[in-house]
């Protein structure tokens, strides 16, 4: 019993690692860098994916990609951009 209780608990703590290892597993968002964005009026942002605009964020979530971008990470801006546009899991589902 203490063996098996054990070894569920280091499961538990690995699994935030490997959810931190699948979120880009082909590089497409470091290779590629697919997406991008627009700074418009009255604080909105338009995003691009492959030059073409999904979306326009604005309020809560443009606050967030402005910090994101103060953060002069490539790859997080990538991945913050898939998230909030809902292109990462469809990329990754192919």
């Amino acid at each position: 019993m203490e063996s098996i209780t054990g070894l569920l608990f280091c499961n538990q703590n690995l699994e935030p690692q490997l959810k931190e290892n699948m979120e880009d597993q082909r590089n497409i968002l470091f290779d590629e860098k697919p997406f991008s964005f627009k700074l418009i009026k009255d604080s909105k942002a338009q995003i691009f994916y492959k030059s073409k605009i999904v979306t326009v964020i604005q309020g809560k979530e443009y606050n967030k990609l402005k910090r994101v971008i103060e953060m002069d990470n490539i790859y997080e801006l990538q991945l913050f951009l898939a998230k909030i546009t809902g292109q990462f899991k469809k990329e990754n589902e192919k």
